[in-house]
């Protein structure tokens, strides 16, 4: 190479030779510019290679040397009207080829944007394996010019696709920036930047930097990476003030493009088919040959400083629509910086553009001339097809060219949304984000909804830490209370306390899925004899309420329960007409909702309290369309009250929250309320009714109620909280129902700690809790961390749900618009009932719910209507039998005492049980029983519906855990049991085929699916009831389905795609559960107990042998405050056992008086790793404490 330096002759005659030859030769002399000892020299034969440049066109100089130095002018130019390219530039960048004129040392002499003026020209080497600048990249360059100055100097600056680097170094001459990055997937293009980096920063004349007036030269500012788009920097770390890029928008003729891996080895002319084409990049851009960009924004919004801009020159083939959309709907505001018209580039094939036009509807748009000067041919496009026949005709085509400006709408939340989508399994949602939205109060409420929504997902299916300290909070967390979460709660009081002053904590609000729930909720905890009712909260109570005969003679006292079905009148909004009737009618409960002039003060509230006390009414106030959730909320007379002074506690407030800006039908409800137990009734009422709040709801009015928060100092309004009031014993107040009291007093709700919802419950709400009630969070009172604490007693774990479903969740929630047909998951069920269960499609009518309990406690309202009993095996899950005592039903359980047949019920046992027994309705989990995971066999389940059917019985069968059966599922065809044919049917199982009777007239089945089992973590509750019997429809028809993301999400779940993925994952998730079961069932048995080794669901029982009987002292929890509560000595039996072992272990399961099986007590199997093993550790020390093993 030394030779070469002295001799341009010979440098000239072996670049002719090939152009991988003259490549080669380049890099030598790269390597040489790259070495302090021979760059000066290297710069300056440079210098005399260029001026050895025969003064011939351009391409025969390419031809000849396979190579070509010349100068590229940035300065305006002279231009004539019959030349509209220079017209339409206005005077802006021209590309000049000229001979060793100086260029170079002239243009550094000029200086760059650090002082000294604005260089003129360039001096740039060109090879035939690289792109060579043309009227799409001076364009760009001239957009670039437009954008303020400050944005690019003292900048972080990455330029996408720099090909030879001259738009990367114009702008370090131009604008000074800190650094710019040009990067670029071609291997030889980076070469030749830097070589043109080198040619540019040197001088001429003595080969020494030349330097601004802050001392730097261009090799100080600007650096170029071979890069896959932004890979390189994304790997260092690196974050940008601005990224700029002209990239390619074709897609590449060549199908196996995308399969080659680049290299400077390639040929030239595929290292040059890289800045003219892009290969499929998977986003739907890619049917308009936009992939490639859209790949890059994505990019840019994680490399992109949260300030920063993203400049990109767009080509218009695809319609303006198009390419403003590609930016808008990931969140970019744009500004077009420059816009004009190019001629379509003679080396790019169009020929893929013609045939997305064939495939679809789509039509590009090219311009037949660039429609201006002397050369116009109109304004009018034409498509990419008419534009391929023209210009093989010989014609010229153009199109737009436009400089796009974009930043981020929301940074920060936008950078954290696609942090999470660039996720493999997010591949395809990211095709459905939408961040386009039509005003600003749209994207304040979406936006942060969807960054923390992916935030929680992506904890929720994180294994979770070995301690609570460390965890990130689960969307469903094992102990969340049925009065919602305590975040959320403290948020809605946050918001109370701050904007109006309410002193109330989180312990004064109880969360509801709807407002309409939390009306009939308050109606079936007291039963009122009458109630009055605002018009508007009455349209999803029962029927029968509401048309009820108004009660004949005088007015009862206040405090009087209904004989039977409640009578609920509508209550008018004038404040005067509510007082007459107050005083004429003396209801029992009154919920009203004020007319909104009277609701901007509290002289309302004042009078209808006042006339409460005196007709003994309770009284709840509707403030759902008065409450705004927003910086400067309007006045309201409700809040203003509690701010002032006490809620009495015969009185409450109910809001419903639905007027956020996105979701129009996504509501969650809260109540508010002074009295202790009412709080506590209303919590265990959402633990009969509902269940648990769906967090997704209570996820997104948090967020909106986070971003008001966070407006305010909290220290500056902070005002002392009321403490919570307990009623008189003489109440002269209705009290709760006595039904209601019943099933508060089931062991279900008396070992459900309500603690959860109320810290310090007193006495006054022993009909929801008792002393035998545990939490985890008195655990530091009896020398038990909370880290030693294990929940094996309810039923919604921490196992990650499917990850099939998280995508398909998150899609939900991004798409803006979600047809009626996408979020009708029926179909979709309908094809599960029959592939698991033989049920035909036909005649089949489909409810869906939040949740099972939802949906069950409607069923058990028909059933009480109905003058039914409802009929439980023993063992059946206990929260059913407080339901149905909840709703009124006369309730019989079947004593099932066998261990042998794992308690199943034997059709002789049904059938003597359900003799005399009017209108029977029979509740079975099967074929998976709940709670003891024994199984029945088709012939078995085939047995006892063939009982209900001769006898009449309805038949409630819960499916819930079918899919779960940890050995091959039993073929089930229920089909003959629907009771919807008359004649005979049969049920296959096992080759068995049993012969059926024409069922009685009162038989009819229900199944009932549980979804939420799989999908807890995600916090999903979806539920469904399947019936063939019309007179189901009246009971459910005021169910409330599932929010419509949900429903989406369920729907393409069970999709026929989707489906076979989520079959795997369940399998993979039975054998985790069935290992669980067996390991359990090792230790328990180690341990002195005797388990039932269960076939399948999420549960097993097992009796504590050898502990019955033997005595223990144990220190219990403490129940009052910091006093430490005394030693006790207990008998250990079945039912005393399961606080014994959470007093001395943290471990915590459910007694017999639970499970209702004499002697049995239930363990949950869904526990993350961490604490199942925990679990059986604590096992083992209880062992060693008790029986000295």
């Amino acid at each position: 190479m030394a030779a070469a330096l002295d001799d341009v002759d010979s440098f000239l005659a072996s670049c002719k030779q090939s152009g991988n030859q003259a490549y080669a030769n380049f890099k030598d002399l790269l390597k040489a510019l790259r070495n302090p000892d021979t760059q000066a020299s290297t710069r300056r034969f440079l210098a005399a290679l260029e001026a050895a440049m025969p003064a011939v066109a351009a391409e025969e100089v390419m031809r000849t040397f396979n190579f070509r130095i010349h100068t590229l002018a940035l300065s305006p130019l002279p231009h004539s009207d019959d030349d509209p390219v220079g017209a339409h530039r206005n005077g802006a960048a021209v590309a000049a080829a000229a001979n060793g004129n100086g260029g170079a040392g002239e243009g550094a002499g000029n200086g760059g944007g650090g002082g000294g003026g604005v260089r003129q020209t360039l001096t740039l080497v060109e090879l035939p394996s690289i792109f060579i600048p043309e009227d799409w990249s001076f364009t760009f360059y001239e957009g670039l010019t437009r954008h303020p100055d400050a944005g690019f100097t003292g900048r972080d600056v990455a330029e996408l696709g720099c090909g030879n680097g001259w738009i990367s170094i114009a702008l370090a001459h131009r604008w000074a920036p800190r650094k710019v990055y040009g990067l670029d997937i071609n291997p030889r293009a980076v070469q030749v930047a830097w070589i043109n980096l080198y040619l540019n920063a040197l001088s001429p004349l003595d080969g020494l930097p030349v330097r601004d007036s802050e001392g730097l030269s261009l090799l100080d500012r600007c650096e170029f990476l071979e890069s896959d788009l932004l890979g390189a920097l994304t790997d260092r770390g690196v974050t940008l003030d601005r990224i700029v890029g002209c990239i390619p928008q074709v897609l590449t003729p060549d199908p196996k493009a995308a399969l080659k891996i680049v290299s400077e080895t390639m040929s030239e002319e595929f290292l040059y088919s890289l800045s003219n084409y892009c290969s499929l990049q998977g986003y739907v851009e890619d049917q308009f040959g936009l992939g490639l960009i859209a790949r890059a924004v994505e990019e840019s919004i994680g490399a992109l400083k949260p300030a920063g801009a993203l400049l990109m020159n767009m080509g218009g083939r695809p319609g303006m629509a198009v390419c403003e959309r590609l930016f808008r709907r990931r969140g970019f505001r744009i500004q077009k910086l420059w816009q004009t018209r190019v001629f379509q580039a003679a080396d790019t094939d169009i020929q893929a553009l013609v045939e997305i036009e064939r495939q679809s509807r789509h039509r590009f748009e090219f311009f037949m001339g660039l429609g201006m000067g002397a050369a116009t041919t109109g304004d009018e496009p034409i498509s990419a097809r008419t534009a391929y026949a023209f210009a093989k005709a010989g014609g010229r085509i153009a199109h737009g060219l436009t400089v796009f400006e974009c930043r981020l709408r929301q940074p920060n939340h936008v950078k954290e949304l696609f942090r999470y989508l660039a996720r493999p399994e997010y591949a395809a949602t990211r095709s459905a984000v939408d961040l386009a939205f039509a005003s600003d109060a749209v994207a304040d409420e979406k936006t942060p909804f969807l960054a923390t929504l992916l935030r929680t997902l992506h904890h929720a299916a994180l294994p979770p830490a070995p301690s609570p300290a460390a965890s990130s909070p689960a969307l469903c967390p094992s102990d969340e209370p049925p009065a919602g979460t305590l975040r959320f709660r403290s948020q809605v009081a946050g918001f109370l306390r701050l904007y109006f002053r309410v002193p109330l904590s989180a312990q004064n609000v109880v969360v509801l899925p709807t407002r309409a729930t939390a009306v009939e909720n308050i109606l079936r905890l007291y039963m009122p004899a009458l109630a009055l009712v605002d018009a508007s909260l009455t349209r999803h109570l029962p029927s029968a309420w509401l048309s009820a005969a108004p009660p004949d003679g005088p007015p009862s006292d206040g405090a009087t329960h209904a004989q039977g079905t409640p009578v609920v009148l509508e209550a008018p909004r004038r404040s005067d007409l509510l007082l007459k009737l107050l005083r004429s009618l003396r209801p029992a409960v009154l919920i009203v909702a004020l007319a909104d002039y009277e609701m901007r003060s509290p002289t309302a509230l004042h009078l209808l309290l006042a006339a409460a006390t005196d007709t003994h009414t309770r009284v709840f106030f509707d403030i759902s369309d008065h409450l705004e959730l927003s910086s400067v909320p309007p006045s309201n007379g409700v809040l203003q009250f509690l701010a002032e002074q006490p809620l009495p506690p015969h009185a409450g407030v109910i809001c419903g929250l639905v007027r956020n800006q996105v979701y129009s039908d996504l509501e969650v409800a809260f109540v508010l309320s002074e009295s202790r137990p009412l709080l506590a009734w209303l919590a265990g009422m959402g633990e009969l009714t509902y269940f648990r709040v769906a967090r997704m709801k209570q996820l997104y009015y948090g967020c909106l109620l986070d971003e008001l928060l966070s407006f305010q100092i909290p220290d500056r309004h902070t005002v002392a909280e009321r403490p919570l009031q307990d009623e008189p014993s003489s109440s002269p107040f209705i009290s709760i129902d006595a039904n209601a009291a019943h099933a508060f007093n089931h062991p279900t709700l008396r070992t459900l700690s309500l603690t959860h919802a109320l810290p310090s419950p007193s006495p006054a709400s022993t009909a929801v809790t008792s002393s035998s009630s545990s939490s985890a969070a008195a655990g530091s009172s009896r020398g038990v961390g909370a880290a030693d604490t294990v929940r094996m007693d309810v039923g919604s774990g921490a196992l990650p749900a499917p990850s099939v479903v998280q995508p398909l969740v998150v899609e939900g929630f991004v798409r803006q618009h979600l047809s009626e047909a996408e979020t009708d998951p029926r179909a979709e069920i309908l094809q599960l009932l029959h592939r698991d269960l033989g049920v035909h499609p036909e005649g089949t009518t489909v409810v869906t719910g939040d949740g099972s309990r939802a949906l069950f406690v409607r069923l058990m309202a028909a059933c009480a209507a109905q003058g039914g009993t409802a009929v439980f095996p023993s063992g059946s899950y206990g929260t059913c039998l407080a339901v149905a005592r909840l709703c009124g039903c006369q309730v019989k359980v079947v004593p099932v005492t066998t261990a042998e047949t794992s308690f199943t019920l034997t059709a002789d046992e049904l059938e003597a049980a359900l003799s005399g027994v009017t209108r029977p309705w029979l509740v079975l989990s099967a074929p998976v029983v709940n709670p003891t995971g024994a199984l029945y066999s088709p012939a078995h389940l085939a047995a006892l519906l063939g009982v209900c059917m001769r006898v009449g019985a309805r038949v409630i069968l819960d499916c819930a855990f079918h899919s779960l059966c940890f050995h091959a599922r039993p073929r089930l065809l229920l089909e003959p049991f629907l009771g919807r044919k008359e004649g005979e049917g049969e049920l296959e199982g096992e080759g068995e085929k049993e012969q059926r009777e024409k069922p009685h007239e009162h038989y009819a089945l229900v199944l009932m699916g549980d979804l939420s089992p799989q999908l807890s973590t995600l916090g999903i509750l979806f539920a469904y009831v399947a019936f063939w019997d019309s007179s189901f429809k009246e009971a459910l028809s005021t169910a409330v389905p599932p929010h419509r993301t949900l429903r989406f999400a369920v729907k393409r779940m069970l999709s026929n795609e989707v489906a076979p993925q989520l079959a795997d994952e369940t399998d993979v998730r039975r054998e985790q559960l069935k290992h669980r079961a067996d390991q359990l069932c090792q230790v328990l048995s180690t341990c002195g107990w005797d388990p039932i080794r269960p076939e399948g669901g999420i549960f097993l029982v097992a009796r504590p042998t050898a502990y019955e009987g033997k005595q223990l002292t144990y220190q219990p929890p403490s129940t009052n405050g910091d006093q430490e509560a005394q030693p006790v000595t207990v008998t250990l039996n079945s039912v005393t056992i399961s606080e014994a072992l959470f007093s001395t272990t943290g471990l915590m399961i459910n007694n017999s008086d639970w499970t209702s099986i004499p002697g049995y007590c239930r363990f949950v199997l869904l526990l993350d790793d961490h604490r199942f093993n925990l679990a059986l550790h604590h096992l083992h020390k209880f062992h060693k404490l008790v029986l000295g093993g």
